[in-house]
């Protein structure tokens, strides 16, 4: 049964060093947990993510039981765009990525998430942690995003949202950062206004977008911009025993 509910992360295992899982539904109940302990057990796993509903209580005690650690509270944002029609005017200053942002990126990123779940857990070592969103933008300038979008502030990259395509009309805003010298000038509303007029401009009518319920002064932000909450997940980490320290200790 455990190896229809977890998934083994082969990328984040390799990242990070330790082995990492995942609870692929976002429903936990009390009959599942030993079975997905023993089972963490004799796949030696060092780390289990699981992500849940925040008004489903079952889920809630039965990750309380496993003895799961809360790492962060996830919004989840939604849009419906007009099938014709801009939803807004082209701002200025914001542009396609170019390969020569890619470094100014990377560095921006390395200090832009630092309210994400891998920081708040505490057993993730911030340099790793660092690299990990240095790594996410670069590849997301490589592909893994359809588009990059860039601010620049006094002549310079100085924020970026990515931008994703998925089937059916649908699309999401990925990683926003701003710089912290040119916060307060409108950059980061003026990203996500750019990167939901890109996905309107290629055909999607529903965009989606996650943040994190610390950012309380993002969130106002988001909507305003006409975005409305849909969700909220609660995202828990578990680490067995013998994984504790040993992301430290590795990295």
């Amino acid at each position: 049964m455990p190896d229809t509910v977890c998934d083994f992360l082969e990328w984040d295992t390799n990242f990070f060093g330790v082995r990492i899982a995942r609870i692929k539904d976002d429903h936990l109940t009390a009959a599942q947990v030993s079975l997905i302990e023993d089972w963490a057990s004799e796949e030696a796993i060092d780390c289990l993510y699981f992500f849940c509903n925040a008004d489903d209580n079952e889920s809630i005690v039965s990750a309380e039981r496993m003895n799961c650690h809360l790492v962060d509270i996830r919004l989840e944002f939604e849009m419906k765009l007009p099938s014709s029609g801009a939803i807004t005017a082209p701002t200025s200053g914001i542009r396609s990525f170019r390969p020569e942002d890619v470094p100014a990126l990377m560095s921006l990123a390395s200090t832009s998430h630092r309210g994400s779940r891998f920081y708040s857990d505490g057993r993730f070592p911030q340099e790793t942690c660092d690299k990990l969103y240095a790594r996410w933008i670069e590849r997301s300038c490589m592909g893994y995003a359809n588009q990059v979008l860039v601010a620049e502030f006094n002549g310079a990259p100085a924020g970026y949202i990515s931008c994703h395509l998925h089937p059916d009309g649908e699309g999401s805003l990925g990683l926003l950062a701003v710089a912290e010298q040119a916060r307060g000038q409108g950059l980061g509303g003026a990203l996500m206004r750019e990167g939901t007029r890109y996905l309107q401009e290629n055909g999607c009518v529903h965009v989606n977008f996650i943040a994190q319920a610390r950012n309380i002064t993002a969130l106002r932000i988001y909507e305003g911009l006409g975005f409305r909450m849909r969700g909220t997940k609660l995202c828990y980490h578990k680490w067995i025993s013998r994984g504790t320290n040993q992301a430290a200790e590795q990295n």
